[in-house]
């Protein structure tokens, strides 16, 4: 019962959440093509029903814990891992969204460092160490009213 509430709380919000983009897209798309609107929905779902079962493994082990030791006769190793797995749940999200959703994947790389600029060098270094000007984003130093170089700004 200790997890069946949370997990139940978990899967109405979600539920909500598909629904939500459901329609949203349905507005937005109008005429869009079907079939692309159906395989969206379906990885949708795909990702949601993934969250929600991870959501319940995690947490499983530390209802069990709280509810069969309630005297703290296991040891410490037991209560630990399983608080661990339980706080592990909301960590684990952001894995799934990179494994089922190729935006979400695509901007956490160009985050992590697909597009760093040095400091002086004029140019984007990228990944693969391939040097291409800043042509992404135009940037202006407002005071001047002129375009900011990359020799001005250090991302890291």
């Amino acid at each position: 019962m200790i997890v069946i509430i949370p997990l139940l709380t978990v899967v109405y919000s979600y539920t909500n959440v598909y629904m939500f983009a459901r329609s949203s897209r349905q507005r937005l798309v109008g005429a869009m093509n079907e079939a692309k609107v159906k395989q969206d929905d379906l990885k949708l779902i795909k990702t949601l029903v993934i969250m929600c079962v991870t959501f319940f493994f995690c947490w499983s082990p530390y209802a069990i814990v709280v509810l069969a030791d309630f005297e703290d006769h296991w040891p410490q190793t037991v209560h630990f891992l399983a608080l661990i797995m339980a706080h592990a749940s909301s960590s684990i999200n952001c894995i799934i969204y990179g494994f089922t959703n190729d935006k979400f994947r695509r901007g956490l790389f160009h985050l992590v460092g697909k597009g760093r600029v040095q400091a002086g060098s004029g140019e984007v270094l990228h990944a693969n160490h391939h040097s291409v000007a800043p042509t992404d984003i135009e940037m202006f130093n407002v005071a001047q009213n002129k375009p900011i170089t990359t020799n001005m700004i250090v991302v890291s």
